[in-house]
């Protein structure tokens, strides 16, 4: 071979060397542009279809963390010295009369007169929606006013003579100062356990709250 020929071989080899190094960057850059671009593509449509949902899950969390702290203040609170007024005997009885040896604790349902009505209403719903085939449940209403706002699909639901509707003026609890109507357990200790606020905004936090209320308390 001329020294001609070995000078050619060696500029068309490295010509294509070059060449192969170029058709690869090129390649290169198209697949991490292809690749750039489905990814923004994935995250557009994972933002505009899970904000609802992760705005849900925070309003849950927050829905916990408040029902955590209204449990924390009010649990073990005793209401042995509560009593309400009888309006057939006119008298005033005190709230442990409500016990006997078939009922030891009331699943209680507590309002007051100036507490959100539309959130009173929904606190029945619920009630009714989750208690309406739990017959073994004792449901106690307690409020200070003598207005009757016991909803009638909470009647229909549960049966009017199986639900026990007390005028208490003289229950003070620090969930008072609220301003919603709230559900607990009151055993025949008369003291408060799990008391929980019904969040109309996260209902399905309410629904799993009334359920586990009936496995822990109501069934054998």
């Amino acid at each position: 071979m001329s020294v001609k020929d070995f000078v050619e071989f060696c500029n068309d080899f490295i010509n294509d060397v070059f060449m192969k190094r170029v058709l690869l960057i090129i390649c290169i850059a198209v697949l991490a542009f292809a690749n750039l671009y489905l990814w923004g593509q994935l995250r557009i449509e994972r933002d505009n279809f899970y904000p609802i949902a992760k705005n849900q899950t925070e309003e849950a969390l927050l829905s916990y963390q408040a029902g955590f702290e209204v449990m924390l203040m009010n649990d073990g609170i005793a209401l042995d010295s509560v009593r309400y007024y009888d309006l057939s005997e006119k008298v005033e009885l005190p709230l442990s009369s409500q016990f006997n040896d078939s009922v030891s604790h009331y699943f209680v349902m507590r309002y007051n007169e100036y507490d959100c009505e539309a959130c009173v209403e929904y606190a029945y719903q619920k009630m009714a929606e989750v208690f309406a085939n739990e017959k073994d449940v004792d449901i106690m209403i307690v409020k200070n006013t003598v207005e009757n706002r016991l909803s009638t699909s909470m009647e229909l639901a549960y049966g009017k003579n199986t639900i026990k509707k007390l005028d208490i003026v003289n229950m003070e609890l620090p969930i008072d100062a609220a301003g919603v109507p709230h559900y607990f357990i009151l055993d025949k200790d008369m003291k408060i356990h799990d008391m929980f606020v019904p969040d109309r905004l996260n209902p399905a936090v309410t629904d799993v709250y009334l359920e586990r209320i009936v496995q822990k308390w109501f069934k054998e």
